[in-house]
């Protein structure tokens, strides 16, 4: 282990855990230390196949946490977990804004070239929306050969505590919800949102505007540290998301998603949705998804805005959120994957999927950008939601959950097969899927890909909590 990483190491003794090993096709439901059950779930995948899951959990005193499970992958189509590969990141009793103040929610993690895996997570104040702050981490699974290190090693500020990467984040009502990709050299972009301001209107309408912030992490450099942290810079500013009686917003407002091009330019995606009324708004209800690319952090020009592609709503009733971003480079083009949800709450029944291709040019050129349909059907008796995009070398793959009136399930389509499937879990009621997709050689020739997906759903010993689950599928 290098000496720079030594300022704040946390090594967690394996000791005699029993393993739980997995498949293709299995799926398991996830440990938690919230007892109050799981939600929110994000996972990544590192070069070797290991794949660690961040969640936050609901603790009986009402506050949550943010905690981590790694599964790791043991050769010849087999993975690895054990209560030792379970992890608390976030832990709201340190009480740094006060006694059962501290939340610790909505958390991302990216894997880093070198295999390690870096997580974000804000930490708020309960009492003072307008109070928050985003803390980071890196997880170390196997060395630089691939070798599994004997314990996992999380490389953070103090025992539930992450370095803080924004120490004034006003979480308001959208929760900062942080998105994050990582790029060449140990380096991650973080993207989150802050509340910048709100005003009431009449009847109850709540105006807010936001702004989406970018923070490098160069995890070469000693963490904490000059070097290591960079920005933040306004990637974005003006971000509405207004609130009224009759389509009310529930949960984090705001989720914004990055990934980076070929080039390592990076593309983000949010969502905004602006009232007649709002203070400096002169047009009607509309909701959109906009997507921007912004040149390369390391480019002669960073964040110079390069491309803007927004996707407006038909109606003014109808809410565009939740977008899913999704890149690969292992096709032919420079393009990114989106899937976002078209909202309308009332009537039920109505909520829709939109799947669509942007295609950028190979270089820094503005302007360029083409987009193109992708293939998701709709039907509209039922509600369709939580989309999670996958970009692949081969394959443009969407998963959402359709509502019934008395069931869920998981869907995916893939554009290149024009076909609909429906995903297999453990439980009756899933939702809020996420995914991601590993590219491998197949030892005995050809490609395999697979898929690792996460998803919501009732505790399988305890119907009355909720709690997350965990797949592998071979594609």
């Amino acid at each position: 282990m290098p000496a720079f990483l030594s300022p704040l190491l946390i090594l967690l003794a394996a000791g005699p855990a029993a393993q739980q090993q997995m498949g293709f096709g299995d799926s398991v439901q996830l440990p938690t230390f919230g007892l109050q059950g799981t939600d929110h779930a994000t996972l990544a995948v590192n070069r070797w196949g290991d794949v660690c899951v961040l969640y936050h959990a609901r603790m009986p005193s009402g506050q949550i946490l943010t905690e981590m499970q790694v599964i790791r992958y043991v050769g010849t189509g087999l993975w690895e977990s054990s209560v030792a590969d379970h992890l608390l990141l976030g832990d709201p009793t340190l009480d740094v804004y006060g006694s059962q103040r501290d939340n610790c929610a909505k958390p991302a993690v990216a894997a880093l070239d070198d295999g390690s895996f870096c997580a974000v997570w804000p930490r708020t104040d309960k009492q003072d929306p307008l109070v928050g702050r985003l803390e980071g981490a890196r997880i170390l699974v196997r060395d630089v050969q691939g070798y599994f290190l004997p314990t996992l090693t999380l490389i953070t500020a103090a025992q539930g505590e992450g370095f803080v990467l924004d120490p004034l984040a006003p979480a308001g009502d959208a929760g900062i919800m942080p998105d994050l990709c990582t790029l060449a050299g140990g380096l991650a972009a973080v993207a989150y949102v802050v509340e910048d301001s709100r005003s009431f209107g009449a009847g109850g309408v709540i105006y807010r505007d936001h702004a989406l912030r970018i923070v490098k992490l160069d995890w070469s450099a000693v963490p904490g540290q000059s070097g290591f942290l960079d920005g933040p810079w306004v990637a974005a500013n003006g971000i509405a998301l207004d609130h009224t009686p009759l389509y009310p917003l529930v949960g984090g407002l705001v989720l914004p998603d990055i990934v980076p091009d070929d080039l390592e330019n990076l593309v983000l995606a949010w969502e905004q949705y602006r009232v007649a009324g709002h203070p400096g708004y002169a047009g009607g209800d509309r909701g959109e998804v906009v997507v921007r690319r912004l040149e390369a952090l390391n480019s002669a020009s960073p964040l110079l805005v390069l491309d803007e592609s927004v996707f407006t709503a038909s109606a003014a009733a109808r809410q565009q959120r939740r977008p899913s971003l999704s890149a690969t480079r292992l096709d032919t083009g420079n393009d990114v994957l989106l899937g976002w949800s078209d909202l309308k709450y009332l009537p039920f029944f109505s909520d829709k999927i939109q799947v669509r291709q942007i295609l950028y040019p190979a270089s820094n050129a503005a302007g360029q950008s083409l987009v193109e349909d992708r293939f998701w059907t709709n039907d509209p008796n039922w509600d369709d939601g939580y989309p999670a995009t996958s970009l692949t070398s081969a394959r443009q793959l969407c998963f959402a959950s359709r509502q019934f009136p008395a069931r869920r399930q998981i869907l995916a389509s893939s554009h290149t097969a024009a076909t609909m499937y429906q995903v297999p879990t453990i439980v009756q009621h899933p939702q809020r899927p996420a995914v991601e997709v590993l590219e491998a050689t197949n030892p005995s020739g050809g490609n395999l890909s697979v898929l690792f997906i996460t998803y919501e759903g009732a505790n399988l010993e305890d119907s009355t909590l909720y709690r997350i689950h965990f797949g592998i599928f071979r594609l």
